[in-house]
């Protein structure tokens, strides 16, 4: 199987690279974040690897021509495929504008390596499987492929088993004990995929425009669809299907939150919906961002808009609501997480900022807020004491954030002026004690 770099900031988005590029070209994808790295391994293993991919960096704004020069001294002709905005590097090196699609990468990385997925160039043959979100198999009743669940072995290809078989009935309780169990994605077979996503996602365009559902089933399928926005971010990156349903659920977002005229009918009918954790709180952040904002003087139905689509992204890499119900270090401790879901969770913001980044036309300044949802400014970790610096934006949703928590986690057992005095004496800047006050008057 050959072998590519890619260099790049640390993100839950590589796995939408390594797994098109692997299921798609047959290609093994090795991930590195600093050239000093790349130099290591190369000088290591100079002959294994075929070709360099070179993503926008932070802080390294030539990583193509350093990473040039150091091959060209080393006279080592592997070639480079850039996706930074460098005109220099275009003389001497492949160069596809940032923000370039998954899809059209792998379609210059498959022409640079000479591999055409399934063709017949005799180097590689397109695997057979390809992974779709579990949950677009709420929004149909009768299977359209046959559908397979993935068992991996160790030291051995992963086998995959029949579980459905085009034209079987199932019930949406079928599908959701696989999700309870852990299980994210079905598989279908790859000359399938195309024909399963369009229609499935032509079906949950519908649902989102049909207005006769009543409040239950809106929540429902909002959450439904926001978890398959999540499965698709993370195995295909920001298609035009994935901004496309964004788009409409976080439409559906916003009309829900402006349904009530008071916060405790919106919580009554969240928690009779049964929905997730991680979507009840979305709801109500959204809900409770837009009265912040109209109880600013400087407050715009453009920075709500704004906070609906943070909201609805900040934590789009979580996928469960174990990790999404970690708030603070000791939250991370007491959950004792493998070394992975302590990782996702520690990143999540700055990873769920990086996935916005191609999310055309996002609203200014969106991917910061998101990034330092949790106090810190990298968008990694979580604060112990958060900054009177910050955005009033951030500001806004850290406070928006923390009280929908305490909503979510304390309902039963403290009255709401209990809830602010414990915002009072979390956030003790005069910042966030000015976004508290707008709390104060929320009817129950």
């Amino acid at each position: 199987m050959p072998k590519i770099l890619f260099i790049g900031k640390t993100s839950r988005l590589n796995n939408a690279y390594s797994l098109n590029l692997n299921v798609q070209l047959g290609i093994n994808v090795i991930f590195k974040t600093r050239l000093k790295d790349v130099y290591d391994y190369l000088k290591r293993d100079p002959e294994s690897i075929k070709l360099i991919v070179i993503a926008p960096m932070t802080n390294d704004k030539n990583t193509s021509l350093d990473m040039y020069r150091f091959l060209v001294n080393n006279e080592n002709p592997i070639p480079i495929l850039s996706l930074e905005a460098n005109e220099i590097a275009k003389n001497v090196m492949k160069v596809l504008p940032p923000g370039t699609n998954i899809q059209e990468i792998v379609s210059e990385v498959g022409n640079l390596l000479y591999i055409t997925p399934g063709g017949d160039s005799g180097e590689v043959q397109v695997p057979e499987y390809y992974a779709v979100p579990i949950k677009y198999y709420y929004f149909i009743d009768e299977i359209v492929c046959n559908t397979f669940l993935r068992i991996k072995k160790d030291n051995a290809p992963d086998h995959y088993v029949m579980r459905f078989r085009k034209g079987d009935v199932y019930s949406r309780r079928d599908i959701q004990l696989f999700f309870e169990k852990g299980i994210n994605y079905f598989y279908v077979r790859y000359d399938d995929r195309l024909f399963f996503v369009n229609d499935v996602t032509d079906m949950i365009m519908d649902r989102l425009n049909d207005e006769s559902a009543d409040d239950i089933e809106k929540m429902r399928l909002v959450e439904n669809c926001r978890d398959v926005i999540s499965g698709l971010l993370l195995t295909r990156g920001m298609t035009e299907d994935t901004v496309l349903l964004a788009k409409h659920s976080i439409k559906k977002v916003v009309a829900l939150a402006q349904s009530w005229p008071k916060i405790g009918d919106l919580f009554h009918n969240l928690m009779k919906s049964k929905t997730s954790y991680r979507y009840r709180r979305t709801q109500l952040v959204t809900y409770i961002t837009f009265h912040i904002i109209s109880n600013m003087e400087w407050g715009s139905t453009e920075q709500q808009d704004k906070l609906a689509f943070v909201s609805f992204f900040h934590d789009i890499t979580l996928l469960s609501d174990k990790l999404a119900m970690i708030d603070s270090e000791k939250d991370l401790t007491d959950a004792m997480l493998s070394m992975e879901n302590e990782r996702i969770v520690l990143n999540h913001a700055r990873e769920a900022s990086e996935l916005v980044m191609d999310f055309p036309r996002a609203p200014l300044g969106a991917e910061t807020i998101i990034a330092r949802h949790h106090g810190t400014l990298g968008g990694t970790g979580f604060a112990k004491n958060f900054s009177n610096n910050l955005e009033p934006l951030t500001v806004v949703f850290i406070v928006a954030e923390r009280y929908a928590n305490y909503l979510l986690q304390f309902h039963r057992t403290l009255t709401n002026s209990e809830m602010i005095k414990k915002l009072f004496e979390n956030f003790t800047k005069s910042q966030y004690k000015r976004v508290i006050r707008t709390l104060t008057n929320f009817e129950f």
